[in-house]
């Protein structure tokens, strides 16, 4: 079965819960990521809805846990040593820690290791910020939509673990994503609500936010074990993001079997 890895759990949590319950619905799991704005841990793409905090983190953990939905939070972000027993990150993950559904998405080795000490049975997902995974012994491996045309590279990694990036907010072969999602995170610490998701690729011809992958192809990694499948989208609301290929792309095209 098909796994949907979706972003907006805290930014949108409405909506993201009505388009969970009818992939849910259509035959398919669902797991929910995001994290507060203010949560010094958080890493990724900058959410569009910047007035979220730890309130709200806690709220949308207890709404998607009563539907039987799973929330992984995106603890990608840079982290120094002093930050490590942050009050309200640390309060989260005891959160997430009442249920097996819940996970962390990190990309620090830091962070890692402080997890696997003090909250062992927290799933970990390797973020798509590390771009190459390099934190071993995690639980999924998201990757960047460059390996879809050569996953046997990431082949030791177990194709069970990989989750596969199926659209894209950055340039195709974008160089620069490492350090783009660097400076994002930067940003975020500061608690910017101007700040701005600036892509600074020097080659721009692969054409910024592009699906990556339709369903026959989605279908055709999945015959070959691949399970788990991520969509990109707490920049902005899921209606207008996100929810076109959910209704369009992956809805219709079950109906259509």
């Amino acid at each position: 079965m098909i796994t949907w890895h979706l972003g907006g759990a805290v930014s949108y949590p409405e909506e993201l819960l009505k388009y969970s319950l009818l992939l849910m619905e259509n035959g398919y799991r669902v797991q929910v990521y995001d994290a507060a704005f203010t949560s010094l841990w958080n890493g990724g793409r900058i959410p569009f809805n910047r007035s979220t905090g730890f309130e709200d983190f806690m709220r949308a953990i207890e709404l998607f846990n009563a539907h039987g939905i799973g929330v992984d939070a995106t603890f990608s972000g840079v982290v120094e040593d002093h930050e490590l027993m942050d009050c309200e990150c640390n309060a989260v993950l005891d959160k997430l820690a009442v249920s097996p559904l819940n996970g962390v998405i990190l990309s620090e080795q830091k962070l890692f290791d402080h997890i696997k000490k003090y909250y062992p049975g927290i799933a970990i997902t390797s973020s798509i910020t590390a771009v190459v995974p390099k934190l071993v012994g995690c639980d999924f491996y998201a990757v960047s939509p460059d390996f879809n045309t050569h996953l046997e590279d990431l082949a030791s990694l177990g194709f069970e673990k990989l989750q596969i990036l199926v659209n894209e907010n950055c340039y195709q072969n974008c160089a620069e994503r490492g350090q783009h999602y660097r400076i994002l995170s930067l940003q975020m610490k500061r608690f910017d609500k101007a700040c701005e998701d600036v892509c600074i690729c020097k080659d721009q011809s692969g054409g910024r936010f592009k699906m990556r992958l339709g369903m026959e192809q989605i279908n055709t990694l999945h015959e070959a074990g691949i399970s788990h499948f991520k969509l990109q989208g707490r920049q902005d609301h899921i209606e207008s993001e996100i929810g076109p290929y959910i209704r369009d792309g992956i809805l219709k095209t079950k109906g259509d079997e």
